[in-house]
């Protein structure tokens, strides 16, 4: 069964199993999904479960650095977004991958001092 953000989810595992391999990286590229709902005014969803994503006009996967606050890549689909809703979801999504990225260093790092405990 699927919750939805399903893109997202898939971004942050590519970019954590990289990691875990020790692959060197310049970037700590986050994902996160969106949902926008159009009608009557523009309605912004961060982590859209299925439901929301079934009730949207547009599904948005961001992927960003939050160290640079740069767009790393975009996979979108549904409804045209004028400008003022796409810089609303791209500042939505540099803020979420920030809080993103300090919880995945707050993750790794207890994991490191885990199996760097003596005996």
């Amino acid at each position: 069964c699927c919750d939805g953000a399903v893109a997202a989810c898939a971004g942050n595992a590519a970019f954590l199993a990289l990691l875990d391999a020790g692959v060197a990286m310049k970037a700590t590229a986050m994902c996160v999904a969106l949902a926008v709902k159009l009608e009557p005014e523009p309605v912004i969803w961060l982590d859209p479960t299925e439901a929301e994503e079934a009730q949207c006009d547009a599904l948005i996967s961001l992927s960003v650095d939050g160290s640079r606050n740069h767009l790393v890549s975009n996979l979108s689909s549904g409804a045209f977004l004028d400008a003022a809703t796409w810089a609303s979801c791209i500042e939505a999504a540099c803020k979420s991958c920030k809080v993103l990225e300090a919880f995945m260093r707050m993750s790794l790092q207890k994991r490191l001092e885990m199996f760097l405990k003596p005996g």
